[in-house]
């Protein structure tokens, strides 16, 4: 099985996720907690947007089934990102 780095890795590198600089954003505040780590909000440098950035918690005792939970949230992302009432997603960043 491929590891969540592994996965993220290969679909930066095919193009299928882009990926951002972390220091793309500034006034990183924390606005919660889920499932796989912290939620903050941040301002986007790039156009002065508003976005929430989810931050994965590194956790080396994460469980296979939070793994394969996480990769399907993304994969859901991805594939409803055109909804006008879902949150976009633009891609990933490491923190």
């Amino acid at each position: 099985m491929t590891s969540t780095n592994e996965w993220i890795d290969m679909k930066i590198k095919n193009d299928d996720i882009k990926y951002f600089e972390y220091n793309e954003f500034s006034n990183v505040e924390k606005a919660g907690e889920g499932a796989f780590g912290t939620v903050n909000r941040a301002d986007w440098k790039r156009n002065g947007t508003k976005i929430a950035l989810k931050i994965h918690s590194n956790n080396r005792t994460i469980s296979k089934n939070n793994v394969n939970r996480f990769l399907r949230e993304l994969k859901n992302l991805n594939e409803v990102n055109f909804h006008p009432n879902i949150n976009k997603f633009f891609g990933i960043t490491k923190g």
